[in-house]
């Protein structure tokens, strides 16, 4: 006798900013994203994990931006630029 056990997974992804592991699937199993580095939270960015192992994105919510001075990229998957940096003019001058 062989016992056979399936289970079907949503994979690790980014989306609008939030990162969300692999997940195991059931009937919109909700799960809890991490803001990327350079992004922070201003709620909390959940999405739903259906039993077909497909993200369902129109019931989630992404609640991350990216932090002051930085931009998202295209695809919304990262922040980009830098942190500005104060330069001190007059420690400069002394010199």
């Amino acid at each position: 006798m062989q016992i056979v056990l399936e289970s079907q997974f949503c994979p690790a992804t980014i989306h609008q900013l939030a990162q969300f592991e692999l997940t195991w699937s059931s009937a919109h199993h909700e799960t809890e994203g991490i803001c990327v580095k350079g992004a922070v939270a201003t709620d909390k960015s959940y999405a739903l994990c259906g039993s077909g192992g497909e993200w369902d994105w129109e019931d989630s919510g992404s609640f991350c931006e990216c932090e002051q001075g930085k931009e998202p990229n295209v695809n919304r998957t990262a922040c980009q630029g830098q942190k500005l940096k104060i330069f001190n003019c007059v420690t400069a001058l002394k010199a």
